[in-house]
């Protein structure tokens, strides 16, 4: 025969379903607020989702703030830039005044020189 499952008194159980609703929600609602900032920025033609991956991440959050207090020079804002943002733009991420200078990228020294595509790999259908 087969114990039955452990189900906890609904005193227990009441207090956990609202937990969870609450972290649903509460992560939808997340969610709608970022995307919220993302199409007023669009709609005001400032294009920050095109330069940052993440608005809300910490060089979007910077750029922002920047915009709010009412900066609006575009190198001002640009110098913002945090992580591989600034590296990419080939900027010191240390924020010193020399230019960083990350060296040459290898194009593909993993593979060979080739790509998947290179290979036949499209990364589509495999059966």
């Amino acid at each position: 025969m087969l114990r039955g499952s452990s189900v906890p008194p609904e005193g227990i159980r009441d207090p956990r379903d609202l937990t969870r609703l609450r972290k649903t929600l509460v992560r939808e609602r997340r969610s709608h607020v970022v995307n919220r900032v993302g199409k007023v920025l669009e709609l005001a033609n400032l294009k920050l989702g095109s330069v940052v991956s993440n608005v809300m991440g910490g060089t979007g959050r910077a750029i922002l703030a920047a915009m709010m207090a009412g900066e609006d020079d575009p190198e001002a804002l640009a110098s913002l830039a945090k992580g591989q943002l600034a590296t990419n733009r080939g900027v010191d991420p240390s924020g010193g005044d020399r230019p960083f200078r990350s060296g040459p990228r290898p194009s593909g020294e993993h593979s060979g020189g080739r790509t998947a595509v290179d290979r036949g790999n499209s990364g589509g259908d495999r059966r």
